[in-house]
């Protein structure tokens, strides 16, 4: 595979050569390699791309599971590559799925062991607006999966320009290997006024407590502008931070 400068601005397959942007890089590779969708099902040298395909496709459902059991947190605010960038970390966790041959690990049995939930809860959600330098609060260590409290940062902190105020929402995922579930619960959203901002926040949900599985805790931090006495949702890539911010077995 080459490098090019690519300034006459060609895309597309020349002479058998594809020339494509790759990373934000144009490079040049030859087209074909016998990787065509017919060989990929039939022929016998190709068991292992067969494989390696049925995993990737039960990473990209466990992927979509986990978005969808968070998506009541970011509604419509699009967070920039994050499927892709979850897709990334779903592969990995499939490692973890030590039950499963090769061709059936699954990243969503991944999810639920202590070191793939050490993972989830680790990884940045909103990576242009990490919660830590863009939200005035300080997450306090969880005394309950159910419940979370925040204390107003201490220090001074700058909010986006336009915004007046800033909503949060707080959620519980609950993960169910067994049936490739996630039942969520999840507070309302509050906003509050920049200007008299609590010095302490705390949210509860509640959750049934008959089928207590591992869990995720999220919270979600949008900043708002007032107009008109109407809240409208700013869309700036820096006003909407995520985070997960504990996992439990």
């Amino acid at each position: 595979m080459a490098k090019i400068d690519n300034i006459l601005g060609i895309q597309g397959t020349i002479s058998g050569i594809n020339i494509y942007k790759l990373n934000g890089e144009w490079v040049a590779r030859a087209a074909g390699g016998g990787f065509t969708r017919e060989a990929i099902k039939k022929k016998e040298s190709m068991g292992l791309v067969r494989k390696q395909n049925e995993e990737f496709a039960l990473a990209s459902k466990s992927n979509r599971i986990l978005r969808r059991g968070f998506r009541g947190l970011h509604g419509t605010f699009k967070i920039t590559y994050l499927h892709s960038r979850l897709q990334g970390v779903m592969q990995q966790l499939k490692k973890l799925d030590t039950t499963s041959r090769f061709g059936e690990r699954d990243a969503f049995v991944g999810m639920v062991t202590p070191e793939g939930l050490a993972t989830l809860n680790a990884f940045e959600y909103t990576p242009d607006a990490p919660w830590n330098t863009t939200v005035p609060y300080i997450i306090q260590p969880l005394g309950s999966s159910l419940e979370l409290s925040m204390q107003l940062k201490p220090q001074k902190w700058k909010s986006p320009l336009a915004a007046t105020h800033i909503g949060f929402r707080m959620a519980v995922l609950e993960l169910h290997a067994e049936d490739h579930e996630i039942k969520t619960w999840q507070t309302e959203r509050v906003c509050y006024d920049l200007k008299t901002l609590p010095e302490t926040l705390t949210f509860v949900t509640d959750a049934p407590l008959e089928r207590v599985g591992p869990r995720l805790v999220y919270v979600s931090a949008w900043y708002q502008q007032k107009k008109d006495e109407e809240l409208f949702a700013l869309r700036d890539k820096k006003t909407f931070s995520m985070a997960c911010v504990g996992a439990s077995l």
